[in-house]
């Protein structure tokens, strides 16, 4: 049976390769998630469509928010993610959890749920991660810790699977 993902959502703030909007579109066909979100960008161009594949609906469905602010007034649960970690909460309000423990422990279906992920370039804000009530990461090699956004949110879903 696969999980019910119709109360979770993927959003995107200020993509910079439009390529990545479509590469994430697939990766949730394949993940059976349906809802994307685009914050700060307001366009999907033909970049997107090629790699979207057969999720061009995904892309064709997807709603756009000015801020991190307005999408969260629309969320029961917002989850943030970066790949820069802390355990000290004098730095952090949240203290991160992988993908696989926020999906066992934390994810309530009947909750409207939205994974934010960050930018390309330097991820969330500390005041946009302010908005979120979770906060994930993933554990890389500590040389270069940063995966790219469509294969980070890939990740993030195929946790949930």
């Amino acid at each position: 049976m696969k999980p019910d993902f119709s109360n979770v959502s993927i959003a995107l703030t200020e993509p910079e390769v439009q390529g990545n909007i479509g590469a994430v579109a697939r990766s949730m066909k394949n993940t059976n998630f349906s809802k994307l979100y685009i914050v700060g960008c307001s366009f999907i161009d033909d970049d997107a469509y090629a790699r979207a594949k057969e999720a061009s609906d995904i892309l064709d469905r997807t709603k756009f928010y000015r801020s991190v602010r307005e999408l969260r007034e629309d969320f029961d649960i917002l989850v943030g993610t970066s790949s820069v970690t802390s355990m000290n909460l004098k730095d952090y309000r949240r203290i991160p959890v992988k993908p696989d423990f926020f999906w066992k422990n934390y994810y309530d279906p009947n909750m409207k749920t939205c994974i934010l992920m960050g930018r390309e370039g330097d991820g969330l804000r500390n005041e946009e991660l302010e908005y979120c009530d979770f906060f994930i990461t993933i554990p890389g090699n500590e040389n270069y810790p940063v995966y790219n956004l469509s294969h980070a949110t890939t990740l993030i879903m195929y946790e949930g699977v």
